[in-house]
């Protein structure tokens, strides 16, 4: 009797370390989690990165400023012309 009660007490232990709040897959699953919150995370630094060198260019360097304002802005320097071609590829 006392045997079996101990057997059954193991059993729930085991099952308890497997499948529990604090059990091996639940350790599983916030690893992966972990994991995939570090990719977004350095994904994120990277990005951040690139944007605080492209802020730094605008703010020192005039023909960045230039290069944006013809890219974002179809802005032209005085003095050019502008042909449009029709049923051509827009530039990428």
């Amino acid at each position: 009797m006392f045997q079996g009660i101990l057997l059954a007490g193991a059993v729930l232990l085991l099952v308890e370390s497997l499948v529990g709040d604090r059990g091996l897959t639940a350790m599983l699953e916030a690893r992966r989690q972990h994991e995939t919150l570090q990719s977004a995370l350095d994904r994120l630094r990277a990005s951040n990165a690139t944007l605080r060198y492209q802020a730094q260019q605008l703010r020192e360097s005039p023909a960045a400023i230039e290069e944006t304002a013809r890219r974002d802005l179809n802005l032209i320097a005085p003095g050019e012309k502008v042909f449009i071609v029709k049923d051509a590829q827009p530039p990428r």
